[in-house]
């Protein structure tokens, strides 16, 4: 009767861990960090920003797009599902290969690998967000300075600067078994306990 009671406690543990997970809200699982400072020929009130997670810069890689304001500062602005270019932009973060990732902003901007940015993230596989189910690529203005005519180096009034710092933020969940998968597992753990219960009481 012991051997049945132990058996039916790890069924009860297993069945309880089986649902660790499913109920997990969607989380920042890393971020990238970067400074904005460039200067452009004319009087804008905007500043454009391209994302991108390139294979190869030979390829026509997809980028996030965002506009950014200085009435946008301390806010984040999210890219999903919604987006035509999110669904490539996903496939290639969580590849398995160590893509560049790359962000420009009005002819500036800079690149680092992904191994780089994601190599520590808990959980991972130390190259990129591969097992994880990206739901959404948000971009936090943390601040931000658009200044008209700024520098003004040719003289003319027509210039426009703009500097401030922007992090972007990879949210979403740790890929979790089906649970069918789980189920299955568990009623294969349960037939097992029974049977060698009863064998041993027959012996």
């Amino acid at each position: 009767m012991n051997l049945l009671l132990r058996f039916a406690t790890i069924a009860l543990v297993a069945v309880g861990l089986s649902g660790v997970g499913k109920t997990a809200k969607s989380e920042i699982i890393a971020m990238w960090q970067q400074n904005l400072n460039s200067g452009r020929y004319g009087i804008f009130t905007d500043v454009p920003v391209e994302f991108g997670d390139v294979v190869s810069y030979f390829d026509s890689d997809p980028f996030l797009h965002w506009l950014l304001t200085n009435s946008d500062v301390g806010q984040t602005i999210y890219r999903d599902a919604t987006d035509p270019q999110f669904a490539a932009f996903v496939a290639n973060l969580t590849n398995g290969i160590d893509n560049t990732l790359v962000f420009n902003t009005s002819g500036a901007g800079s690149g680092s690998t992904e191994s780089a940015v994601f190599g520590g993230v808990f959980g991972g596989n130390g190259i990129d967000l591969a097992g994880f189910q990206i739901d959404t690529v948000g971009l936090r203005v943390d601040s931000l300075s658009i200044v008209s005519p700024g520098s003004n180096p040719n003289g003319d009034g027509q210039w426009t600067n703009t500097s401030g710092q922007i992090s972007f933020l990879f949210e979403g969940v740790r890929a979790v078994p089906e649970p069918t998968t789980s189920c299955m597992a568990l009623a294969g753990l349960a037939c097992g306990g029974y049977t060698m219960f009863r064998r041993r009481k027959r012996a």
